[in-house]
């Protein structure tokens, strides 16, 4: 058996586990192992993104490792630094946001990209707009052609960032606010943001929940997890 550190991916009707120095795949309808892949460097809670041919996972030495479905696997030393969360696919290559001992930098197709704030939150991508953020920074990226920098803004995320989808197709990016403070903060734009408080503010890490009609659900690191009606608790 492996320990599982990371987070899982869907790839069609298998599941993809990143452990703590490897990679396993199994099947969804009965649980056999596929592939079983391991790998030198230790991860920690390395999140695998499933590309068209291969699955992307980094690790504590800054390793990017790409392995083919045939098992071959590819290693890249990207940085200085962790890769502890899944890269990102865009149109100018694979994104990755690594943890340096004082701050983090944002690599594009291997390449540093710009240096940000420390403790990176988890970054997400969606209609190719990238968000990140970390203990000082939230960051707005547009990855449409190549991507460029559109805005950072002083933030304190260290968690899950979560897209809210709207029927006009519309959406806002949400993140933890992980201080005592608390709240969550809800972007469209860098000029275009707010803190969404709630009865329980505290540190926060974990992405908000949300539902088809507008009803969503907020949790804090004490434990308390709340639901709320479009904008009514």
């Amino acid at each position: 058996t492996w320990g599982i550190t990371g987070s899982l991916a869907i790839d069609g009707d298998l599941v993809v586990v990143p452990t703590r120095q490897g990679l396993s795949t199994y099947c969804l309808a009965d649980g056999a192992l596929q592939q079983r892949v391991e790998l030198d460097q230790l991860g920690w809670r390395n999140g695998v993104t499933v590309s068209d041919d291969a699955y992307l996972l980094g690790n504590e030495e800054g390793v990017l490792n790409t392995v083919y479905r045939n098992g071959t696997v590819i290693s890249e030393s990207i940085g200085n630094g962790k890769i502890r969360h899944a890269p990102i696919l865009t149109n100018s290559g694979i994104l990755i946001h690594i943890q340096t001992t004082d701050a983090s930098e944002v690599f594009i197709a291997g390449e540093l990209f710009l240096t940000a704030g420390p403790s990176p939150a988890m970054p997400v991508i969606y209609n190719n707009q990238v968000y990140l953020a970390t203990s000082e920074d939230f960051i707005f990226l547009d990855c449409t052609l190549e991507c460029e920098n559109t805005g950072i803004i002083p933030f304190h995320s260290n968690g899950e960032i979560a897209i809210q989808r709207f029927d006009d197709g519309k959406w806002k990016a949400w993140a933890p606010q992980n201080n005592l403070e608390g709240g969550w903060g809800v972007f469209t734009a860098t000029n275009d943001w707010m803190i969404q408080q709630s009865s329980h503010d505290d540190y926060a890490t974990a992405a908000p929940g949300f539902g088809s009609d507008g009803s969503y659900a907020l949790g804090n690191d004490k434990g308390i997890l709340m639901f709320y009606n479009s904008q009514q608790n």
